[in-house]
């Protein structure tokens, strides 16, 4: 395998020769110019980094787009863009706007001709730096399949659906119960004052920027109780806040929302408050649900008061555990990445400290796929292409993130594959010469330097990335043995089976992970190696032979549950962080993945 790995350095190298003519007539210096004693030598200014980058998305005729690319560097990096391997030039209808680090591609209105494979390229003398993606046609999203109607009482009614396997292209922006309700941003609804013993039946239709889909098929005729002694249906405090949104005529974007990042806290972090304002401030949040636990913490959905915001607050417990709670503050206050969950404020209150976060869908990549009736390679290879960008963003500024396992990549919707790395309680910083490091997180996703006790190295978090991207090819951990000493022993010899990954998974993925399972890490590849690989190529080839390749989810369901309720069994019960803000949050918590998969 590692002279595969050899002749692919050799034909990019061979690639780049090709590619010099045209890089040297359009600027006066090039990197591939420069003769590799002279590139050694130079101490100064730093390559392209790419800190933004515009994901495949969908277009139809007639809508406007801006694509835009945040990039540092120094020198400033010459930014350009291309489609099809053609340099992209302004016209009537196409402009390109350049500032200080930013990249801007607009067009007034898109045409079926767009469509097209993209790449932007970002160089200056010290590198270079690439990124491809995809416009495709959007369309209508399809219809959802039939609702169910969860409970009834004399006059309301529980609806839950399922997003639509066809989304159009694009995230599903809201949905419609027929005649009911038109601005549905969640996946249930109550349906209330009906009439006492009478038959219903309702259908529901999503929506994605393009346009209203086609209204599902009917629910079951379903028939009201009698009035009087009926009890109504009880729902979460975190679902009747969804509610009252929707009956407040809550106005939906036509267009999916993108948060804006704040890159100024990265020179201006954010700051832990403390003492009687942080106990004032803290009140303005209440806390609506709960969405998990762990060990020293509990994840609730809150909202602040002021102006119904809705956020993630991550309630930590820091008595005797103070060390720790710095070193995980330390890291989240000054990282900005559009795929790791951004820091908004930060509370030490009594023995708790309460992070304010952004929110997020709630569910993580396991149970997502594992509640899905199929799903495709074309789906991992998402989530594995975001989550390399995370790790492009931590290694760029110096961590590890050394604890990649399903919990901490969580979607941030439960309507299409868009994911972001949580949790950087283990994150540590680590040089490219490697660094001693503390055991933390799953022992199944542990790279085995760091299970030996031996430095560190970035390509440890890839490691990692390699045993959830066999989990979720496969439905089986990649090195669980019968008991802790044989998964030890799996994987410090490298010991797995391709056998659990089935005849259809493409022979690119296997050798992408045959790559990755290396017991020196020198012998594993870097980010950037990884996306270069051929089966995270993002051209339509590669994108229809990954669509080809399903699974169905039930293969991921009994580690699912597996894993999930170990995770439940070793979560906290502290009443200090159950009962925070007088949130009343549940004193224990069972694994429902039914539960999940609908709400």
């Amino acid at each position: 395998m590692d002279e595969e790995v050899d002749d692919e350095r050799k034909k990019r190298t061979a690639l780049d020769k090709y590619t010099v003519g045209f890089i040297r007539g359009r600027m006066e210096t090039c990197s591939l110019d420069v003769p590799k004693r002279v590139k050694q030598e130079v101490t100064f200014g730093t390559p392209p980094f790419l800190r933004e980058k515009p994901d495949t998305c969908a277009i139809t005729t007639g809508c406007p787009l801006t694509l835009s690319v945040l990039v540092t560097g120094d020198p400033e990096p010459l930014v350009q863009w291309f489609k099809n391997d053609i340099i992209l030039g302004e016209s009537a209808r196409v402009t390109l706007n350049t500032s200080p680090g930013r990249s801007t591609l607009t067009y007034s209105e898109c045409l079926d001709y767009d469509v097209g494979l993209y790449k932007v390229v970002a160089r200056n003398q010290l590198g270079q730096a690439t990124h491809r993606f995809r416009l495709v046609q959007g369309h209508i999203p399809g219809p959802c399949d039939s609702p169910e109607v969860s409970e009834v009482s004399d006059t309301e009614a529980l609806i839950r659906w399922k997003n639509p396997i066809d989304d159009g292209g694009s995230q599903i922006l809201c949905y419609s119960v027929q005649t009911l309700a038109e601005n549905i941003d969640h996946e249930f609804y109550l349906v209330k004052t009906l009439v006492a013993e009478s038959v219903y039946q309702f259908r529901v239709a999503a929506k994605n920027f393009v346009g209203w889909g086609d209204f599902s098929a009917s629910t079951a005729a379903i028939k009201t109780l009698p009035s009087g002694g009926a009890t109504k249906v009880q729902i979460s405090r975190g679902m009747q806040f969804l509610q009252r949104l929707t009956e407040g005529g809550k106005i939906v974007s036509p267009w999916p929302e993108k948060r804006e990042l704040d890159y100024s806290k990265e020179k201006e972090p954010v700051k832990l408050k403390t003492g009687d304002s942080a106990q004032l401030q803290v009140r303005k949040y209440s806390m609506v649900s709960e969405i998990s636990r762990g060990k020293f913490s509990v994840i609730a959905k809150c909202v602040r008061l002021d102006d119904r915001r809705q956020f993630v607050a991550k309630i930590l417990q820091h008595k005797d555990r103070e060390y720790a709670v710095k070193e995980e503050f330390e890291v989240l206050r000054t990282v900005r990445h559009e795929r790791i969950a951004q820091l908004y404020e930060s509370y030490s209150v009594n023995n708790v400290t309460v992070f304010v976060m952004e929110p997020l869908g709630g569910i993580d990549i396991l149970t997502y796929l594992a509640c899905q009736y199929e799903y495709t390679e074309q789906n991992i290879f998402t989530m594995v292409t975001q989550v390399l960008d995370a790790l492009s963003y931590l290694h760029w500024r110096g961590y590890c993130h050394l604890d990649i396992q399903p919990d901490n990549i969580v979607l941030t919707t439960t309507r299409r594959c868009d994911v972001k790395l949580v949790d950087l309680g283990s994150a540590q910083k680590v040089s490219k010469l490697g660094s001693t490091v503390p055991i933390n997180g799953l022992l199944d996703y542990i790279a085995p330097e760091v299970l030996s006790d031996q430095h560190a190295f970035p390509n440890s978090d890839i490691w990692s990335l390699g045993v959830v991207t066999y989990l979720l090819l496969s439905g089986v951990s990649a090195f669980k043995g019968d008991d802790e000493d044989e998964t030890k022993e799996n994987i410090q010899f490298v010991r797995y089976r391709f056998e659990h990954l089935g005849s259809n998974t493409t022979q690119e993925a296997i050798r992408f992970l045959m790559l990755i399972f290396k017991r020196d890490p020198s012998k594993r590849p870097t980010v950037e190696e990884c996306r270069e690989h051929r089966w995270l190529t993002e051209n339509d080839f590669m994108s229809k032979k990954r669509e080809r390749a399903n699974f169905y989810g039930s293969r991921l369901r009994e580690y699912d549950l597996a894993y999930h309720r170990a995770r439940v069994a070793s979560a906290t019960k502290s009443s200090d962080l159950l009962n925070f803000n007088n949130a009343d949050l549940p004193k224990a918590i069972t694994y429902d993945q039914e539960m999940l998969c609908t709400v």
